[in-house]
């Protein structure tokens, strides 16, 4: 083999394995489903910054509890495709409060069964997972983008 068709072989490997690939949220591994995000702030204080950075991002409120430091959303647009998406989310710690994020996303369409019987998709936990331009990798980094913007937090990835 020639230098000139291993340099295309090379480059055609690495094209055809960059469009295959899981694109990772900086810190975040492969199957990772829930975000953590630890901020300076009190209990009170995370819930209504949290509550305000939901709702300027189109998410309707649909249960809170302040006792418990629950909150979650109904469903909104995912930011790409046609799909949608539902944040969970719940505050622990009074002082220096850790919001424990995860969410739920769903396919927007319908499959007619036949006979008059239509199904839609069920809500799937959101996960780092599928490749790139996915509806789950949409998904994963619509929930990352949305922790990115609690003002002066930490943020890291579990799998729960």
């Amino acid at each position: 083999m020639n230098k000139t068709n291993t340099l295309f072989l090379a480059v055609l490997i690495f094209a055809f394995s960059a469009c295959v690939s899981t694109q990772l949220v900086p810190g975040s591994s492969k199957g990772d489903n829930t975000i953590i995000i630890k901020t300076n702030h009190s209990e009170e204080t995370a819930f209504k910054q949290l509550v305000q950075i939901l709702t300027s991002e189109g998410f309707p409120i649909e249960n809170t509890d302040k006792e418990l430091g629950i909150i979650s959303t109904g469903s909104k647009k995912a930011s790409k495709l046609n799909a949608s998406i539902k944040i969970n989310a719940m505050i622990v710690e009074k002082e220096n409060a850790t919001i424990i994020l995860n969410g739920l996303y769903t396919i927007d369409a319908t499959v007619n069964l036949g006979y008059g019987v239509i199904s839609n998709f069920g809500w799937n936990k959101i996960e780092n997972k599928g490749m790139n331009g996915s509806v789950l990798q949409v998904a994963w980094n619509d929930l990352y983008n949305l922790a990115k913007r609690y003002p002066e937090a930490e943020i890291s990835f579990e799998t729960r």
